[in-house]
């Protein structure tokens, strides 16, 4: 058996000895030997893994026992995908097309028990690499010579091969990740994504506790790449009742009376009267949906590509968000680099375009009522995130004792799996909804972790009562609280329910996101 990582030689060894006996690029085995020696000692391109066997005479057979691999990737996997496009047959694959030839590499892989991504390197490179070329337009010679002497049949291969992975019986989350990369990789169309479900194996994936979170996470953004079908993720305008432009969590209250803070082991932020969120009696006069997710890059995208936002920003110079950095840029992210005056602006957007209940994604208002979108109060948010109960973490059931004393520590292991923090290892947002195990009593996913969320509360050292906060104005400049914690958060007394956080209206970070609320106003006025 080959050890790793000469499991990536298996291929090449077979290509390079047809190269030198049946190509006849050199006649006899000192000039094969000579050949080796010049790319491995002089070049540097190829180094010995394993000398083979001095017993043995003929040429070809030694050929076959020494094994050589490449020093540098990018030569190792470009011989690899050549392989893979070769148009004779390969006895291993049992037929001369790629998609069979490639999808015996891909189950060679899974038998040695390889994952998709070995020591920082990703094992279907080569299988991206051969997608990629038959993507490339017969007009474009410079980038189609680097594959010379191979005639691709187009994507119809690399079709044939996503099918053939996402019918596998005992289909893993990798092979559904593989075949997102793959149609992303040979640009494969909408109709065909839509026919074969891939975006539906995608999200199983997504969810798949199997695959590490990087990996989990990695699967995400290939379904946002793709286009993400879950309702309120990544909408298109105009909105519709099979794509809303939100999608919401049960509805909650009104509540006559809870409880705020009481978590000794919680952040108060910079607070110097209370070292921890203290425990307040509060009401929620009115009833409310909280979104399920905080809003996306998709979201956001179609109110700075409105109208609406053009005008603003022609009369009062509204600037676009920052958007340059890939690692935060797909769909169905969080958006980050958002004030709280950007998302008090998405708001009055969304309520200026008159939509109705079908468009917003939630069902009919009350006669002689409408419905607004705006950002959460602080007391509206911590209830979404924890419940009658009261609960520490979104996820984790606890009698309502109304003081801190039955607070568990803030231990690492209770945010395992269950939301985007520092050592999830991500590194990044992730897409949205990525941890249902993550998810709060009343629907509502990434409560805790992947962005701090804006709230419409101005900051004080404990929670203010609704009824005793003013509507906000636009160019308010107090600080405003923020909840949830993020992905880059480190330490777990960060990432409870009842922890707070302040910072200035004007602040934009990586880390800082919001969701909203959905309630109901008099249709006649506010």
């Amino acid at each position: 058996g080959l050890e790793e990582p000469a499991w990536r030689e298996f291929i090449l060894r077979d290509s390079y000895a047809k190269a030198m006996f049946e190509e006849r690029w050199v006649r006899n085995k000192a000039n094969a030997q000579a050949v080796l020696s010049t790319l491995q000692l002089r070049a540097g391109i190829l180094c010995m893994v394993s000398p083979g066997s001095p017993e043995r005479t003929d040429a070809h057979r030694d050929m076959q026992e020494a094994m050589y691999g490449f020093v540098h990737r990018s030569f190792r996997e470009y011989f690899m995908a050549l392989h893979l496009l070769e148009p004779f047959p390969d006895p291993r694959a049992g037929q001369g097309e790629f998609a069979g030839r490639a999808l015996g590499f891909w189950k060679e892989c899974a038998r040695r028990g390889l994952s998709p991504t070995l020591n920082g390197e990703r094992a279907w490179e080569p299988l991206l690499l051969a997608a990629g070329y038959t993507a490339v337009p017969e007009g474009d010679v410079e980038r189609r010579s680097l594959l010379p002497g191979f005639k691709t049949r187009g994507a119809g291969g690399v079709r044939e091969l996503v099918r053939d992975i996402l019918d596998l019986k005992e289909r893993t989350a990798a092979d559904a990740w593989l075949a997102g990369e793959l149609a992303i990789e040979a640009g494969l169309s909408e109709d065909f994504i839509r026919k074969v479900k891939m975006c539906d194996a995608l999200e199983q994936a997504m969810h798949d506790t199997q695959l590490p979170e990087p990996e989990r996470a990695a699967v995400g953004i290939v379904l946002g790449t793709l286009g993400d079908p879950r309702p309120g993720v990544v909408p298109t305008w105009p909105p519709s009742r099979e794509k809303p432009l939100f999608c919401w969590s049960e509805w909650i209250g009104p509540v006559e009376t809870f409880v705020m803070g009481g978590d000794e082991h919680a952040w108060n932020s910079l607070s110097r009267v209370e070292p921890f969120p203290p425990a307040v009696e509060r009401v929620l006069p009115d009833g409310y949906h909280v979104s399920r997710y905080p809003v996306t890059n998709a979201q956001f995208d179609l109110f700075e590509g409105s109208p609406f936002f053009e005008e603003q920003a022609r009369r009062h110079g509204w600037k676009k968000r920052n958007k340059s950095n890939p690692r935060f840029s797909a769909p169905n992210q969080p958006v980050v680099n958002v004030t709280w005056h950007d998302a008090m602006r998405f708001c009055a957007w969304v309520n200026s375009m008159g939509l109705g209940a079908t468009e917003l994604g939630v069902s009919p208002a009350p006669e002689g009522q409408r419905w607004e979108v705006r950002l959460p109060t602080e007391a509206e948010w911590e209830y979404a995130a924890r419940g009658p109960e009261g609960r520490w973490l979104p996820w984790m059931e606890r009698p309502n004792t109304g003081n801190g004393s039955s607070a568990p520590p803030a231990d690492k292991s209770l945010l395992q799996g269950r939301c985007n923090w520092r050592e999830a290892g991500i590194g990044s947002t992730s897409a949205v909804g990525l941890y249902p195990l993550g998810r709060s009593w009343c629907s509502a996913d990434d409560m805790i972790g992947n962005v701090w969320e804006w709230t419409r509360s101005a900051w004080a050292d404990k929670p203010m009562d609704d009824a005793d906060e003013p509507v906000p104005d636009w160019k308010s400049t107090k600080a405003r609280v923020l909840r949830g914690g993020s992905w880059g958060f480190v330490d777990p007394e960060g990432l409870r329910c009842a922890t707070r956080r302040d910072f200035g209206p004007w602040h934009s970070r990586d880390f800082i996101g919001f969701r909203v609320v959905c309630v109901r106003v008099s249709a006649s006025g506010g």
